[in-house]
């Protein structure tokens, strides 16, 4: 399935693009996490996180050298502490261990074993495990598993159910395209939304594009923009862009060139191509005093002038 994405369209294009954002929901599965447990003191000697014993201070002291959090990050002794923790049937140590042999982080790379700790983690029912299972038995990598897109439903759809906000937006896009089910834009809607409103960009991206061509919803500028807004406020280059776009044409939001150079020169931080085309025929309408407004807005950050 071809990886839908914006970087070809001109900002005109961009305005009056078709909605297939929801696509974009199956392609980009990367491993997920979960939420990061809270920084772990360590103890003075022993290095392991104090209050905590057996699998899950394993688990927290693996965290510690995967992330670098205390101690000199060391992706091999994180793998040696989340398999001691996932050996002892420790869910969330599983799942990471999983992600390290996905993407040979302190292991040599193995797709079979990343689906092994994936799938002994999604068992003992951890949302996000389930999840990155899921996205495996649609295809997210050629090795670990077959490509079934009915197993991929079923795993993602556990997950989604516990309140997984990125399994909630891939099961909207499943319903969207009819991958794994029959096509159904109610069910599609409501899982998108009920990604969105946990604050996933892509998702609040997608609802943004629903309401802005009225697909399955009545269309609504209004809604559109606020959730265009909360997408750029996450930090999500494709929304900055978008915001860019409606105050340098008044499509959306009025005309305002100094936020029109703010959003832009941030979608061109987050490297979104064609935010570099778009910004010096912004500032070719700007005066002096607009471009120094836009640099204050930008953090102190000097203006880019061309």
């Amino acid at each position: 399935m071809a990886h839908w994405t914006m970087l070809q369209l001109c900002p005109k294009g961009l305005c009056q693009m078709p909605v297939i954002l929801l696509l974009t929901a199956i392609v980009i599965c990367a491993p997920a996490r979960g939420e990061e447990p809270q920084s772990p003191v360590q103890e003075a000697q022993g290095g392991t996180p104090m209050g905590k014993t057996g699998p899950e201070a394993q688990f927290l002291t693996g965290m510690c050298y995967y992330t670098g959090d205390g101690v000199q990050r060391n992706p091999a002794e994180a793998v040696k502490r989340f398999l001691e923790a996932a050996e002892s049937g420790y869910a969330p140590a599983q799942n990471s261990l999983g992600i390290c042999y996905e993407k040979g982080e302190g292991v040599e790379r193995d797709e079979r074993e990343a689906v092994k700790w994936y799938k002994r983690a999604a068992e003992q029912g951890l949302a996000v495990a389930q999840y990155n299972l899921g996205c495996y038995y649609i295809g997210r990598s050629s090795g670990g598993a077959p490509r079934n897109p009915a197993v991929a439903v079923a795993w993602i759809r556990r997950s989604a159910e516990q309140g997984f906000a990125d399994a909630q937006f891939v099961l909207g896009g499943f319903y969207h395209v009819g991958l794994g089910v029959k096509p159904d834009e109610a069910e599609s809607l409501k899982w998108t939304k009920l990604a969105a409103e946990q604050g996933l960009a892509r998702a609040e991206y997608a609802l943004g594009s629903l309401y802005e061509n009225g697909v399955n919803v009545a269309k609504n500028e209004s809604m559109a923009m606020g959730w265009f807004a909360k997408a750029a406020n996450h930090g999500l280059a494709e929304a900055e862009f978008r915001l860019a776009t409606a105050y340098l044409t008044g499509k959306g939001e009025p005309v305002d060139y100094v936020e029109a150079h703010v959003w832009c020169s941030r979608a061109m931080e987050h490297h979104f191509e064609p935010a570099s085309r778009l910004l010096p025929l912004i500032v070719s309408q700007m005066t002096q005093a607009q471009i120094e407004e836009a640099g204050r807005r930008l953090s102190g950050k000097k203006p880019m002038v061309f």
